[in-house]
């Protein structure tokens, strides 16, 4: 059986990342997927239609 834990998390100095999984027990081997999301404050604010018009005709 697979089991997904999420979590969200900053990349730190050098690209380091770090996870608390208090329900993992040491030495069991995990995979690690990570999903990076590469949308911009700005981007993200237009991309709604009422954020876009308040934004830009305020």
């Amino acid at each position: 059986m697979i089991t997904a834990i999420k979590q969200i998390g900053t990349v730190g100095k050098e690209g380091k990342i770090e996870l608390y999984t208090p329900e993992l027990i040491e030495g069991k081997q995990v995979e690690v997927i990570l999903l990076v999301n590469n949308q911009d404050e700005t981007e993200y604010l237009l991309s709604n239609e009422k954020n876009r018009k308040r934004l830009l005709y305020t």
